[in-house]
């Protein structure tokens, strides 16, 4: 028994060390990515009351918090993606979680973005995605459909 408990410690030790070090690498992007939540937080409450909804803080703080979980869970499933695949590939995996982070955070912006035309009042129709998809199709047309597939099916959830 205390054998299992040694090499679980040492486990925990080995891989927790590898995610604080990513973490670290990091730090930037995850202080953007809490100060992008708390911007959206921010303006989707001023959305809410221009559209004249009840603001339940419970239910905006349960989904901001949801937010920066999700967040960390990009961040280390980026890092894990980047260990086994990047690393073998010659690929830094910390890229590859900033990358993932990026994605993540652009679909914040967006979302900022909705919240602040909605509170002004103004018609929101643009969306950075279009602009990325356009972006992509214009150099490589199967990856910017398959962009635009996933993209689709994010904002029908």
């Amino acid at each position: 028994m205390e054998e299992s408990n040694v090499i679980k410690g040492t486990s925990v030790i080995i891989f927790g060390g590898e995610m604080l070090s990513l973490f670290w690498d990091l730090r930037w992007m995850i202080m953007l990515a809490v100060i992008l939540v708390a911007v959206d937080f921010r303006f989707g409450i001023k959305a809410a009351q221009a559209r004249g909804e009840k603001i339940r803080n419970s239910k905006a703080g349960r989904r901001t918090a949801n937010k920066l979980i999700d967040y960390i869970c990009y961040l280390v499933l980026g890092g894990l993606i980047g260990k086994a695949i990047g690393e073998p590939l010659g690929v830094n995996p910390t890229l590859v979680a900033a990358v993932c982070m990026g994605v993540a955070c652009l679909f914040e912006v967006d979302s900022i973005l909705q919240n602040i035309c909605e509170y002004k009042g103004v018609k929101y129709s643009f969306s950075l995605w279009k602009v990325i998809i356009a972006l992509v199709k214009s150099k490589q047309k199967d990856i910017g459909d398959a962009i635009e597939e996933g993209v689709r099916k994010e904002e029908s959830k």
